[in-house]
């Protein structure tokens, strides 16, 4: 037998399901990101305000901008980033053993140590 088609549930895309979120919340990008979330990643919605408020207007922002890029594929990598961060196994800081103390400091690398102090002309006013 073939699955009855009113029976199936569809969930919308990334676009639609993003769309209406900021339609229902325009002021709230914490309540724009657990709409959303609660449709794609349900654990990132047990996660801070923090990360909350930068995922709500990462959504907000690309909805905004949705009629000069295509969305979907901003909208996907954001989910990808949520369900990553949501995983408790995988993501660690390396450390490396500071000084004679045997303290762990995790490694941060900028890739800018050195910023050079002149090298031609120096503004002197703005």
């Amino acid at each position: 037998m073939a699955p009855d088609p009113k029976r199936m549930k569809t969930s919308p895309n990334l676009s639609e399901l993003a769309e209406s979120s900021v339609a229902k919340h325009p002021n709230s990008d914490v309540e724009i990101a657990l709409a959303f979330l609660a449709e794609t990643v349900p654990d990132f919605c047990k996660e801070s305000n923090d990360r909350l408020v930068k995922v709500g207007r990462n959504v907000k922002s690309l909805v905004s901008s949705k009629h000069v890029l295509p969305i979907e594929s901003g909208l996907e990598l954001q989910v990808e980033e949520c369900k990553v961060l949501t995983q408790k196994e995988g993501l660690k800081v390396p450390k490396v053993r500071f000084g004679k103390t045997n303290l762990q400091m995790p490694i941060i690398t900028l890739g800018c140590m050195r910023f050079q102090q002149r090298w031609g002309t120096t503004l002197t006013n703005m």
